[in-house]
């Protein structure tokens, strides 16, 4: 049975929940902006006989029923959308609305209500109608809220989005590290051939020119998990004993068949005898160079061993270190040894030319075997595939963050983009005369681009630092990581600021090509 990960639900709430977080600011941020147009409509409802508790209602309702209509047209959205969402997340689930989802959809709902309607209904309804005609408000504590809402905008989309990139750097690394193993076009073949296996891999060499080699194991030489401890040679430290081995069986073939090179000595050689017609010589090992480093030799070949309670056998070879398990876990000591019978996986190495006529071709020759086993059902997969599946997690991880971080940075850029018109919409008067004093566009893009830059260049020196150290935090778990390079910390806050400045032309320059006058006229 396959479990999910506790820290991975932890991570996917804590990202949804940033993402409803940007959601929600957006909202307030431009229902506190519009809701300034609708000071003079407070103060005809005084006038008019409204009292202020009737207008905190009245706001509160009208916040409470967009919410709700957009409640519904997500409820809507995730109906459509869940699958392709359960298959991101790599689990089949239904979407199954019960009434704890509906509570908590309409404890939101409410929240977000109150957020959003707050501000007109128990801001702007303490105005007195005198105070709302002569035009005067405070404005002050109204501009502060704006900029501060703005900043946390872009403080959590440079931080998303920095985060997304570095991940997406790390598995980069990860799938181009060199492990020392070649995992190209290599095919796996889940069958128990044991004594037959030789003989099948001569045949399909020999039969089909596609294939380069193959071999028999108990595991990749990517993920290898069975050890031990307990080894022990003569003149060897007593707490080395205590030290736990990994140890991989497998046949003659291995080190051709996964580009493995030998540094000192030879690898298994073909045509030793099973272990139950046991010969010194098939007990012999071979080991990495993290092995001859611990046992402080120069020359290890030909020192007996006892290995694996109790077995002897005589190092032949050293082979290069090579990553044996995941790249999470630093390159320990290793034994290599010839045991065939413990092996279940056939490893076929290919040209990677035509590659479903050599698999049927496998497939087929393997059915033509009369042994035991070649009844049972038929397991294959690539080795290529068996590694993605070792970093799904990290896989899965970016790929939602990836979603996570576009839909970030759009709901952002929507409110800044709302913002701005919101701005220029309410100083066209101001932009009018300006013009006509002699202003270029570029000086008025700087009046308003000066404001928006302050706060994304606090906000990002905010960013920058935190994306830093958690970022920091989380590749410490990987042996081999990316650099955190300065430059990505650079790029995406310069980047986000090109996109605003660039909303900002766009808005100018249509907003300046009106006549001067049809500006002022229209005030």
């Amino acid at each position: 049975m396959k479990y999910g990960s506790l820290s991975q639900i932890y991570f996917f709430s804590f990202a949804v929940l940033l993402i409803l977080c940007v959601a929600i600011i957006n909202y307030v941020n431009t229902s506190v902006a519009r809701a300034m147009n609708r000071i003079k409509e407070v103060g005809v409802r005084k006038v008019t006989g409204a009292t202020r508790r009737q207008l905190i209602v009245r706001f509160l309702f009208e916040a409470f029923l967009v919410s709700f209509v957009a409640v519904l047209l997500g409820l809507l959205l995730v109906e459509f959308l869940f699958p392709s969402f359960t298959q991101l997340m790599g689990n089949r689930l239904t979407f199954d609305l019960n009434w704890q989802s509906f509570l908590i959809t309409m404890l939101f709902c409410i929240l977000i209500s109150f957020l959003s309607g707050g501000y007109a209904a128990f801001y702007l309804s303490s105005f007195s109608p005198i105070l709302i005609f002569r035009g005067g408000s405070k404005t002050g504590s109204k501009k502060g809220l704006r900029a501060l809402l703005i900043g946390i905008q872009f403080f959590l989309s440079v931080g998303v989005l920095i985060c997304t990139f570095f991940i997406y750097k790390q598995i980069h690394t990860i799938f181009t590290a060199e492990t020392g193993v070649d995992r190209k076009n290599i095919i796996v073949l889940e069958t128990w051939l044991w004594y037959e296996a030789e003989d099948f891999i001569q045949v399909i060499k020999q039969e089909n020119p596609n294939i380069i080699d193959a071999s028999i194991a108990s595991c990749a030489p990517y993920n290898a998990k069975y050890g031990y401890s307990g080894i022990y040679w003569e003149g060897c430290k007593e707490e080395i004993k205590k030290i736990e081995f990994t140890q991989i069986s497998c046949d003659c073939h291995y080190a051709n068949t996964f580009g493995l090179k030998m540094v000192e000595g030879e690898f298994i050689p073909p045509n030793l005898t099973w272990w139950q017609f046991s010969e010194p010589k098939s007990f012999n090992i071979v080991i990495n160079e993290s092995f001859k480093k611990l046992m402080g030799v120069e020359n290890p070949i030909g020192i007996t061993i006892t290995y694996n309670e109790g077995y002897k056998g005589k190092i032949i070879g050293v082979v290069k270190d090579f990553n044996f398990k995941p790249l999470k876990d630093k390159i320990t000591p290793l034994i290599i040894s010839f045991n065939p019978e413990v092996s279940d996986e056939l490893f076929i190495k290919t040209t990677g030319k035509d590659q479903q006529h050599t698999l049927n071709y496998i497939l087929s020759k393997y059915k033509e075997m009369k042994v035991k086993w070649a009844k049972r059902p038929i397991l294959y997969h690539t080795v290529q595939d068996e590694y993605n599946q070792m970093y799904e997690a990290e896989l899965r991880t970016a790929g939602v963050l990836s979603v996570f971080s576009i839909i970030s940075f759009i709901l952002s850029l929507m409110g800044i983009i709302s913002m701005i018109s919101f701005m220029i919409e309410k100083r066209t008067k101001e932009i009018a005369i300006r013009k006509i004093n002699g202003a270029g566009m570029r000086n008025i893009i700087m009046l308003f681009g000066n404001d928006i830059l302050k706060i994304t260049a606090i906000a990002s020196v905010i960013a920058i630092p935190a994306c830093y150290l958690l970022m920091g935090e989380w590749l410490q778990s990987y042996v081999y990581r990316t650099p955190l390079s300065w430059w990505i910390f650079a790029l995406i806050p310069l980047w986000l600021v090109f996109i605003i400045f660039l909303v900002i032309a766009t808005q100018v320059y249509f907003t300046t090509r009106q006549n001067p006058v049809e500006s002022l006229r229209s005030e």
